[in-house]
């Protein structure tokens, strides 16, 4: 990119040598002619985003799910794949939390949330429980951690019961691989295209570096109690009230998202809102939507926010600094719009007041230390990226990742070596018998460290890879250049305004079938591309485009069907862990509202601002 400002007109039309000119320019799809290949591709691509959305289920032979099961806690530790144990046909759920992790059958991993540090008279549940959202159920961890440390059953049944049945999920993190695979098998994409999809072009590897490390970064610090020490502060200041108590929350969740991302907040901020809805006796569904919203939304603003943002910017070229200046506005104007929007629609929900509860935040800080450690590296990161980005230095071989992965492998030094002298300075004051029991409980491997990759979407990984190179196949077989041309057929009918407004449905609607938000940039950020090298529209027309992309890839995630984003599905599932079970009819009901609106603003604001400066 020549320039970082958002108004530079050669922001997006980068010249010849440019990274995203090159990146689109390695396969012959632009000159290929739609052949029996190409359907066979194309039929692959939309049999993988079905079945990313809807998982499918095989059962397997019980001397392979035995091995299977035995491979994986050799490596892992525990399960976060797509093989998982079950009961008599039901996915069987970990009884002692830090131990296990629970299985959904999407194929993510959703390790059990850090004890909340509440009071011994607010760690039951008050409230009896029902199946839906709107009537919780009560979180019984405790009373399950107090059985289970006079008893010893396991988790899963025995292998030798003969009623363990393992099952192999082809759904998120199998299927996009399994479609890569049977492309090669069939000859319809060479190797060389799956090598393009992982290191060449926009630089794959390079977006999931910079996404995983700053997943631990951001982890890490939820596991120092630093975010639940806020939520509790906040609401603890602002209880007495329950539209104060909505407003601040919804304040909260939105500032927090601005800076580490959703996916943190959503595996933080979740389990908070649930255990002081139930402990408070309130209706936990306005807390709960306005928490997976606000943060959806607020991610639209940083680069390193979302994983769809990265794949933008590294397909036009955009620095960061640009990125936010021209997406600030937009996510603003539509946080300030969202909070009005449902304080009306759960206003009969909200309570007018509400009985303070006695809890502590102070408890919830579980390691100050490491909070300012974290969190510092975790800005200083931030600074050294825009700035570096802004300078046109993260080009060429070395990329973000030389930034990114060092500030995440100091915090995980950091966190050995604090685990290292926790444990002896436990260790000294264990008797014998004690300490025999300890051994028996931690693994042998630090805790806070080993917490945290459980806690990484590692099977976003294989995912976003294998998306990477469909995207390509499809590419290669012709259809993204036919595809672009019809994109340049209606931006030439519909001009501006008519690419802002397609482009803002068709986003929101593919976050819901082309397997996440994430599939869904990876295959209009190409498609983008490609429309600009053969069509040559103004700038404002490209500008507009790929702005409304990136608002709607973000804001897409709170739309039709959990699996829109990955923080939808970490959202489900940890609510299921709770007692909570959000409906599909009831995402799509307090969805829709609120969705349309954020998105309408925001496109007539990228609209403004695309008349503005061009």
């Amino acid at each position: 990119m020549t320039s970082s400002s958002p108004g530079s007109p050669g922001a997006l039309d980068t010249p010849q040598s440019s990274v995203s000119k090159h990146a689109f320019q390695a396969t012959p799809g632009t000159a290929r002619v739609i052949d029996a290949r190409s359907i066979v591709t194309l039929v692959v691509f939309f049999a993988v985003n079905v079945l990313v959305i809807f998982p499918l289920c095989i059962p397997l032979p019980r001397v392979v799910g035995r091995v299977a099961r035995t491979a994986r806690d050799a490596l892992l530790g525990q399960g976060r794949w797509d093989v998982y144990e079950a009961n008599e046909g039901e996915v069987h759920s970990a009884t002692d939390g830090a131990a296990e992790a629970t299985k959904s059958a999407s194929g993510l991993s959703v390790p059990p949330h850090p004890p909340l540090l509440l009071p011994s008279h607010l760690s039951a549940a008050h409230s009896p429980g029902a199946s839906q959202a709107s009537h919780p159920a009560p979180d019984n961890a405790s009373s399950r951690s107090s059985r289970s440390s006079q008893s010893s059953r396991p988790s899963v049944p025995l292998p030798s019961s003969g009623r363990t049945r393992s099952y192999f999920t082809l759904g998120l993190a199998t299927a996009p691989v399994a479609g890569v695979l049977l492309l090669l098998a069939s000859t319809c994409i060479p190797g060389s295209v799956v090598r393009g999809g992982i290191v060449s072009g926009v630089r794959p590897y390079d977006i999931m570096t910079l996404f995983l490390s700053f997943a631990y970064i951001s982890l890490s610090l939820d596991c120092t109690g630093l975010l639940r020490f806020l939520a509790f502060t906040v609401a603890a200041r602002a209880s007495s009230s329950g539209r104060t108590l909505f407003l601040a929350l919804y304040a909260l969740f939105a500032l927090l998202s601005l800076v580490v991302g959703n996916d943190p907040v959503i595996l933080s901020g979740t389990p908070f809102v649930a255990y002081f809805t139930i402990h408070t006796q309130v209706t936990p569904t306005p807390f709960l939507f306005a928490q997976f919203q606000a943060a959806n939304l607020a991610s639209a603003l940083l680069v390193s926010s979302n994983p769809t943002n990265l794949v933008l910017t590294s397909s036009f070229h955009l620095s960061f600094l640009s990125f936010s200046a021209w997406t600030a506005l937009p996510t603003v104007a539509a946080a300030l719009l969202l909070y009005p929007v449902l304080a009306v629609q759960f206003r009969k929900q909200i309570p007018k007041t509400l009985s303070p509860t006695d809890v502590n935040p102070r408890g919830a800080l579980i390691d100050p230390v490491g909070a300012i450690f974290t969190s510092t590296v975790f800005i200083v990161t931030i600074i050294v990226l825009v700035a570096l980005s802004a300078a046109g230095l993260l080009e060429g071989v070395l990329g973000v990742w030389t930034v990114t992965a060092p500030a995440a492998i100091l915090v995980l030094i950091r966190d050995g070596l604090h685990d290292l002298r926790t444990r002896r300075s436990e260790g000294a004051t264990l008797t014998a018998e004690m300490e025999m029991e300890e051994m028996e409980r931690i693994p042998n491997h630090p805790d806070v460290a080993s917490h945290v990759v459980s806690r990484l979407p590692l099977p976003l990984l294989p995912f976003a890879f294998s998306m990477f190179i469909l995207v390509d196949a499809l590419d290669y077989t012709g259809w993204v250049s036919v595809w672009a041309r019809w994109w340049a057929a209606w931006a030439r009918a519909g001009g501006t305004a008519g690419c802002i407004w397609l482009m803002g449905v068709i986003s929101v609607l593919g976050c819901n079938i082309l397997g996440t938000n994430i599939g869904l940039t990876v295959l209009l950020s190409r498609i983008l591309v490609v429309w600009r090298d053969t069509a040559a529209p103004s700038n404002r027309t490209l500008f507009g485009s790929v702005i409304a992309l990136a608002i709607g890839s973000n804001f897409g995630a709170y739309s039709f069907v959990f699996s829109a984003s990955l923080a939808g599905l970490l959202w489900r599932d940890i609510l299921a862990q709770k007692g909570l079970v959000v409906g599909r009819l009831e995402f799509i009901r307090w969805n829709m509202v609120p969705l349309w609106t954020t998105m309408v603003v925001a496109c007539l604001i990228v609209a403004a601002e695309v008349c503005v400066m061009f």
